[in-house]
């Protein structure tokens, strides 16, 4: 029966949700995640709603900027990216998950080496921001995206960079969680010959998936640009040239975006992909499950950020 399920979960998925259509398997794997886990998602608002976090920002149209460096453990992290980065980059081995210009430079094997990592995005002012906005305490996702990465990208790593932009460098909004958060950290200076990490805010986007009829069945995952500025304002889009120590945090279920495009100069950042644990994709029904290591302080809200299993 288990291998029966992956099977048919690994279909749907295919091709970015082109059996049934994105928005028809998103709703599906709602509902189906929805039944298997319903009892500790409920939990997760039930703790949010305990623990009152009181968040210093909020998410607002989809995103939240933070430049004050305030965010505790981001020193420490931004230290241990600098040796991940000192020890990797430019070496680091293509993802089969992802392409050769967009490559992750650690495994979650590596997050017992570099705690400061996981440190950073398990701190309660970090968590306030997020559940603020989704309502609940959220946990790092285990497959797509990866809960962790330290990304180097840009056309040194890529072979085939004098092609046209392509997947994850082409305007799309993500099907993995609805509602779901990224924070992204830069970990050096961004400038726009690095290929910055582009958005248009929730409201923006929103109205271009209306009018564009995205997600429906038959209807392509990735848009080009003068398809998405046909119907929206191209002076409303964001990019996240900015200074190391920025971060973003952004819901990019709601948010059309892309990166890593026109990359002239290698790009460092650090992504954290934060969801329910009743996702909108079928991935934990196929794919092995990224365990981070655990924390024996007993802190509880660091093992629910950390642990999708942690119960009640």
């Amino acid at each position: 029966m288990a291998a029966l399920t992956s099977s048919v979960a690994r279909a749907l998925d295919a091709d970015k949700m082109a059996k049934l259509g994105i928005r028809n398997t998103m709703r599906l794997a709602k509902a189906y995640n929805g039944l298997r886990r319903r009892r500790r998602q409920r939990m997760r608002v039930a703790e949010h709603q305990r623990l009152g976090l009181a968040p210093e920002r909020r998410i607002e149209d989809g995103f939240a900027l933070d430049t004050s460096r305030s965010l505790p453990h981001i020193d420490e992290m931004l230290a241990a990216v600098d040796e991940i980065i000192e020890e990797r980059a430019g070496s680091a081995v293509e993802d089969d998950r992802y392409r050769a210009f967009f490559r992750n430079l650690i495994s979650v094997d590596d997050l017992a080496r570099w705690p400061a990592l996981l440190d950073f995005v398990s701190s309660p002012e970090l968590i306030a921001i997020v559940a603020d906005y989704l309502g609940f305490v959220p946990a790092l996702s285990g497959t797509l995206p990866t809960g962790v990465r330290v990304v180097e990208s840009g056309k040194h790593l890529d072979s085939l960079a004098h092609l046209p932009p392509r997947d994850s460098q082409v305007f799309h909004i993500d099907p993995y969680d609805h509602p779901m958060v990224y924070v992204i950290v830069l970990a050096r200076d961004c400038t726009p010959s690095q290929g910055p990490f582009t958005w248009l805010p929730a409201s923006t986007s929103a109205r271009a998936a209306e009018r564009l009829n995205y997600w429906s069945r038959g209807r392509p995952y990735r848009l080009s640009d003068e398809e998405v500025y046909s119907v929206v304002d191209e002076g409303e889009t964001r990019r996240l040239t900015m200074p190391r120590g920025t971060v973003l945090f952004i819901d990019t279920s709601r948010c059309f975006h892309y990166g890593a495009r026109d990359g002239d100069e290698p790009r460092f950042q650090v992504m954290y992909g934060l969801t329910s644990l009743c996702r909108s994709d079928f991935s934990e029904s196929y794919m092995p499950l990224d365990r981070p290591p655990l924390p024996s302080d007993g802190d509880r809200l660091r093992k629910l950020v950390l642990d999708r299993e942690a119960r009640a």
